[in-house]
């Protein structure tokens, strides 16, 4: 998913009609991530101070040129108590198209396995706790949030991977899992939607959108889409609550390079009664077969917001 985790950047966030008034206190300033800091003389992440965090890491893996292949990761949390997250910080080799890390309950592989066939489950929902597309990226929570992982619960990273140049690449994922670093904090999580109504013509052009009903009270921080290669353009707007567009939130013209806004402190991103958020995806196919959806970098298509807020919600906000 290339661009999947928010820049290291934040954007000014637009106009907000639930925003606190003017002449609310600024957010203090944060000092911008560094991609290159964290890393040994090799190049590679080092993992976090004792009692600071833990790392998660991959087998060494080979893929050949033009290969794409999926694998599965196995691992548990390694903590014996509630482990509440501050920062995922993840590094891939070249060649790595996405990861996705998932909550798996029951699962019963060996921990440390890499299984030679991907584990996507359905793109959302409350399994759903990172992913990333390029070779280094983060996505750090507001001071006094977090995600939190529960002691020796069993995870899984979605691994995909495809090699477009002319040599053999030694692939290898690792992930930093930060702990928080508020004694007190407010839970986050996240909103994706999957668009499953993708059917590109050959030679031909389409449109899908779909709306996002927000969780109740919550304040979004980072808000951002995810398609492949045959997009011209996806975009997130306010939809208020009399079926109007409101603000445009997140537009990407450039598929592999996707836009996220970040909104570091507040005011958040936050709607008022009735308010939605509508995501669209614009395609241009200039194959001779029908482009649909699906995992392939190469072959499908892909339409998604994601999307981070808190507090968490008892109930999983959903997209339609």
């Amino acid at each position: 998913m290339p661009g999947a985790a928010p820049p290291p950047n934040p954007v000014t966030p637009p106009a907000n009609p639930g925003a606190p008034p003017a002449n609310a206190p600024p957010a203090a300033p944060q000092t911008p991530w560094d991609p290159q800091a964290n890393l040994d003389a090799n190049g590679a992440l080092i993992p976090p101070a004792p009692g600071q965090g833990f790392q998660w890491a991959t087998p060494m893996f080979d893929l050949q040129p033009g290969e794409e292949v999926f694998k599965c990761y196995h691992v548990a949390v390694p903590a014996n108590e509630e482990f509440p997250v501050g920062e995922w910080d993840g590094q891939m080799s070249a060649g790595s198209h996405h990861f996705i890390l998932y909550r798996t309950a029951g699962d019963s592989v060996p921990d440390g396995t890499l299984s030679n066939a991907g584990c996507t489950q359905g793109f959302g929902g409350t399994t759903w706790l990172y992913t990333q597309g390029s070779p280094r990226s983060h996505l750090q929570f507001p001071d006094g949030v977090a995600m939190t992982l529960k002691s020796k619960e069993r995870v899984t990273f979605d691994l995909h991977y495809i090699n477009v140049t002319p040599n053999v690449i030694h692939a290898r994922v690792a992930l930093n899992v930060n702990r928080v670093k508020s004694e007190k904090f407010e839970k986050a999580d996240a909103q994706i939607s999957f668009n499953v109504g993708i059917a590109i013509p050959p030679h031909g052009t389409q449109t899908v959108s779909g709306d996002c009903q927000p969780a109740p009270n919550a304040k979004y921080f980072i808000m951002q889409t995810h398609t492949h290669k045959h997009a011209t353009l996806a975009v997130v707007n306010r939809k208020l609550a009399n079926g109007m567009m409101g603000e445009e939130l997140v537009r990407t013209t450039d598929w592999e390079n996707p836009h996220a806004h970040v909104w570091t402190g507040e005011p958040f991103l936050t709607f008022q009664r009735g308010e939605t958020f509508h995501y669209s995806c614009s395609y241009k196919n200039d194959g001779d077969a029908l482009v649909t959806v699906g995992v392939s970098a190469d072959l499908n298509e892909m339409c998604m917001a994601e999307a981070y807020f808190f507090p968490a919600s008892a109930t999983t906000p959903t997209c339609n």
